[in-house]
């Protein structure tokens, strides 16, 4: 469905009961459903996919790019993943167990980002400066489902795991986080996987 420039795949705002039925046609048949267990995404912190296999450069360059305009107040750069740079103005960096955060010092504070990630809650950091990912934790149910917001170029610059209870939260919080330009859709988390692991072969 388009609205607001948005093209939202598999969505409807006004009809709840509506994303569940979709859920049958936009996932694989159900006994096809891997656990996120199987995807090794048990540690992921937050819903988010990232510590499965590193964003590839190009997505963290433009994730960078939005936290120094302030679309973002961080970005998480995972272990494994290529460090971005240059470093842009008002941009620090700091290290924390899941990587090095990259933080827009005019959004956050150093001290407040650094809470959020040593808490797991990492949820309300990244993503939109003012509504995250619209999740804290990961999913209470596994259906091995990720919303993904691609930008006007199609590059996946977010991956988000959700389920039926945060599906609604997840795509409000990706389409404040979207110019008006980008796609946002749901899809099967190891199609997400596959596309990340193959962007990172690509720009090796």
């Amino acid at each position: 469905m388009k609205g607001n420039g948005i093209n939202v795949i598999g969505y409807s705002p006004d009809i709840e009961a509506d994303i569940i039925r979709q859920l049958g046609f936009l996932m694989p048949e159900i006994d096809d459903i891997m656990d996120t267990a199987d995807l090794g995404l048990t540690d992921v912190p937050l819903g988010e996919i990232t510590n499965v296999a590193p964003e590839s450069p190009d997505v963290l360059e433009e994730q960078l790019r939005q936290v120094a305009e302030g679309r973002r107040k961080a970005m998480l750069v995972t272990n494994g993943a290529e460090l971005p740079e240059p470093l842009p103005a008002d941009i620090t960096v700091m290290r924390v167990p899941q990587g090095y955060l990259y933080i827009n010092i005019n959004k956050i504070s150093p001290e407040k980002a650094a809470q959020l990630a040593l808490t797991n809650r990492l949820g309300l950091l990244l993503g939109d400066a003012k509504k995250g990912y619209g999740v804290v934790g990961r999913p209470d149910e596994s259906l091995g489902m990720v919303v993904t917001l691609r930008n006007r170029n199609g590059l996946p610059t977010d991956d988000v795991e959700a389920d039926s209870k945060t599906l609604s939260s997840v795509l409000d919080a990706l389409a404040s986080l979207n110019d008006g330009t980008g796609n946002i859709e749901i899809r099967n988390a190891m199609d997400a996987l596959r596309e990340r692991k193959m962007r990172n072969m690509r720009a090796r």
